[in-house]
């Protein structure tokens, strides 16, 4: 990808997650908002995962 050096690509980092009880989830995800300045962290319950990402 081409792109000039006053632009950022932007990513993020998905993460799935085992074992956090319902009513703990957006808690989790409280305390992984703002970790990074380079990439935006994201949590998904390993249960809404697609198939496919895992079998990883």
């Amino acid at each position: 990808m081409a792109y000039s050096s006053a632009r950022r690509c932007k990513s993020d980092i998905g993460l799935a997650i085992w074992g956090i009880p319902a009513k703990r989830f957006y808690a989790a995800v409280g305390a992984v908002t703002g970790v990074s300045k380079e990439f935006e962290v994201n949590l998904v319950s390993a249960e809404d995962c697609h198939h496919a990402a895992r079998n990883c």
